[in-house]
């Protein structure tokens, strides 16, 4: 479904994102070399699982990386002590001799209220699909994380008309429309009209780039995660994939007043 998110103060990063271990999971080739030149100096674009084990608790989640600009999203919602915990975060990240640096905005909770946290990345590239990744803010490690890249996802592209067609959740809560000319429309919890464009910068790699505008009419917001309903207006922008097996589409986006994240993940029609 859709999840409202609400800017708060913050103390420090717990992770960037969460998902598999690579003990957990299958997928990527740590033997890759990234052809006969030698050891892969930087990620392949795609989904990819991404893990951090917190203290001994396995975190599981999604992370997105654009083909052609480095940005990157990750997603993460899971049940803790009988809490619902979120978190989502947006950023760009960059490859230079094997090593990443890059920057992050995570909007999480714990549970509410929701907190936004800026830092910054680092780590290094085991393979073009497999990752090590550092999260810091001012200086200090706050978490240590594992990208591992689905191959067959990723690799199995990407087209407008593909995509063309309704989603909405399981709950009826919530629905959208993309069209084959990339025209996305929707409702987001019976109060928000979303209007925007779908764009694919490499149909060969299933990610592509959302934009949209929403407009609240009626809306109360979301009270239970302290979101007003002026909150969810706005410009947003983001990232998502498509699973053509189960025919699960998922974005994760965010406005320009860095107040609200949402994560739509729908059923095609």
């Amino acid at each position: 479904m859709l999840k409202g998110l609400r800017q708060a103060s913050t103390g420090g990063i717990v992770v960037v994102s969460f998902a598999l271990m690579l003990s957990a999971c299958g997928g990527g080739d740590d033997s890759d070399s990234g052809g006969s030149g030698g050891p892969s100096t930087e990620l392949k674009p795609g989904v990819y699982d991404i893990g951090t084990d917190m203290g001994g608790v396995l975190r599981e989640g999604l992370s997105l990386i654009s083909p052609t600009t480095g940005e990157f999203v990750s997603g993460f919602v899971d049940n803790v002590e009988g809490s619902e915990v979120k978190a989502f975060a947006f950023g760009n990240i960059k490859f230079s001799s094997g090593k990443i640096s890059g920057s992050i905005v995570e909007y999480k909770a714990t549970p509410s209220p929701w907190k936004l946290i800026e830092g910054t990345l680092s780590g290094d590239v085991v393979s073009s699909e497999r990752a090590d990744l550092i999260a810091s803010k001012n200086g200090k490690v706050n978490s240590i994380s594992v990208l591992l890249r689905r191959s067959g996802v990723s690799d199995s592209g990407i087209t407008l008309e593909k995509l063309s067609a309704t989603y909405s959740t399981p709950d009826s809560t919530s629905a959208i429309t993309i069209t084959e000319n990339g025209e996305i429309t929707g409702d987001a919890h019976s109060c928000s009209n979303i209007l925007g464009e779908v764009v694919i910068p490499d149909t060969s790699i299933n990610v592509f780039k959302v934009t949209y505008k929403a407009e609240a009419f009626n809306c109360s917001g979301l009270p239970s995660e302290e979101v007003l309903g002026d909150d969810l207006k706005g410009e947003y922008s983001g990232l998502g994939t498509f699973d053509e097996h189960t025919n699960k589409l998922i974005f994760y986006t965010r406005n320009d007043n860095e107040k609200v994240a949402w994560m739509f993940e729908g059923i095609r029609h």
